[in-house]
Parts: C-alpha cells; sequence; structure tokens
C-alpha cells in the first residue's frame, strides 16, 4: 500500500511538473470540410496540417482571423489556461523569446483555454506578470478541432497557415523554444 502510493504521489508531480491537467472538453466539433474532425483524441493534428479557419478576438476586443500568419514567416501558438502554474510560468521566458525574435519574420500568440470566459483572469495575469504579446480569445470548439487536450500546448505555424511539426504539450525550457524556432526559421 505504501508503494502505491509512493508511485501515486510521483504520477502527479509528474503531471503538474510538465502540464496542467486541465483538460478541453473532447465532443466531436465540425469546423468545415476543410478542416480536422475527429472523436478520436489519441489521434494528433501533425506536420502540414491547416490550423483550423477561426474567427474571434484579441485581448484588446479586435476580431481576429486564421489570416494572422501570413503576418510572419513562423507563428508560435501558446494555448494557456489561467489555472495551469505551468502555463503561467512560462509566460515570461516566452515573451522574451518573441521580443528577441520579432525582426526574424516570428510572433508568439497565446490563445486562453476557456476564451471569452477566462477574459479577466487572463487580463490580471498579464497585468501582474506584465506580458506584452498577443492573446486570442477564441471558442474551445477550435481547440477541439486541433484535439488539443491539456494545457500548454503549443503549435508552430507558418506563413500559410499550416502547423509544423507535431503539437508540444506541457511547458518546455526557453533553450528548448529556441532551438525549434531557429530550426524552423532556417528552413
Amino acid at each position: 500500500m505504501k508503494k502505491l502510493i509512493s508511485v501515486l504521489i510521483i504520477m502527479l508531480l509528474a503531471l503538474f511538473t510538465v502540464g496542467c491537467i486541465e483538460k478541453v472538453d473532447n465532443k466531436e466539433v465540425t469546423i468545415d470540410e476543410n478542416q480536422v474532425e475527429s472523436n478520436d483524441v489519441q489521434e494528433q493534428v501533425t506536420d502540414n496540417t491547416k490550423f483550423v479557419s477561426f474567427k474571434g478576438e484579441d485581448m484588446e476586443g479586435n476580431e481576429v482571423t486564421e489570416k494572422i500568419f501570413s503576418e510572419n514567416k513562423l507563428t508560435m501558438i501558446n494555448i494557456w489556461g489561467t489555472t495551469c502554474p505551468p502555463c503561467i510560468n512560462e509566460m515570461p521566458y516566452i515573451e522574451e523569446i518573441n521580443n528577441e525574435m520579432k525582426d526574424s519574420g516570428f510572433e508568439l500568440i497565446g490563445v486562453v483555454a476557456g476564451g471569452k470566459a477566462s477574459k479577466i483572469d487572463a487580463e490580471d495575469i498579464f497585468n501582474k506578470l506584465d506580458l506584452h504579446y498577443r492573446n486570442l480569445l477564441l471558442d474551445d470548439k477550435y481547440l477541439m478541432a486541433l484535439k488539443v487536450q491539456y494545457v500548454p500546448t503549443t503549435f508552430f505555424v507558418n506563413s500559410e497557415g499550416e502547423i509544423l511539426g507535431e503539437a508540444h504539450i506541457g511547458a518546455i525550457s526557453k533553450e528548448e523554444y529556441l532551438e525549434i524556432i531557429n530550426g524552423y526559421l532556417e528552413k
């Protein structure tokens, strides 16, 4: 019994150091026939899949669509939750990355899991941490179409709106992000 409890504690600690167990609802969503449609949460959206078509707003209330990807050679989409400590812990250094790389055709865009319902909490976090990168408030149906189950989840998207590689689930270090970003920008 003691051994079982020890194993459970270790597993819980591992989950909280890698990512939150904040889960996005797993119901089937259809965005349009050219986009992702699946109820299989094990399948992952990968290389060269188009990012879902979306319409939403940023934290300032400006309307945004997937056309924002055409503004840069590479966009990092970081999906995060307001109750997720690993998400919040990585935000200052991903903003540093955004500031360091913005002149090389790169932009970081955050997406708040929970959309407009999480706006007040997201604004509080941004104010407390003095963050300034663009954040979107999208309906969770878009996250479900991307098969996002946990936060943080990070995608990299080219100027054509195609997802590059696989989603990165859980927080990763600044150095790991920079290695990934530089690899995509050099292609």
